[in-house]
């Protein structure tokens, strides 16, 4: 069995972790603190997709 260590219990190590599980690998998930406490705590778990740069979609008209 393949192991590895996810750094950080937040939104997406979690989900990494998850992930690799269901792929067969053998995780341990490793955080300061409880998981979803920091930065996923922070902003409530929501990934902002129209706050990533590059914009998927211009913005402006003159853009268009």
């Amino acid at each position: 069995m393949r192991d590895v260590l996810v750094l950080g219990a937040g939104a997406v190590g979690v989900s990494s972790a998850l992930h690799l599980q269901k792929r067969g690998w053998s995780v341990v998930l490793v955080d300061r603190l409880g998981p979803g406490r920091a930065t996923s705590y922070g902003n409530a778990g929501i990934i902002q997709s129209e706050a990533v740069e590059p914009y998927a979609m211009p913005r402006s008209w003159a853009a268009l």
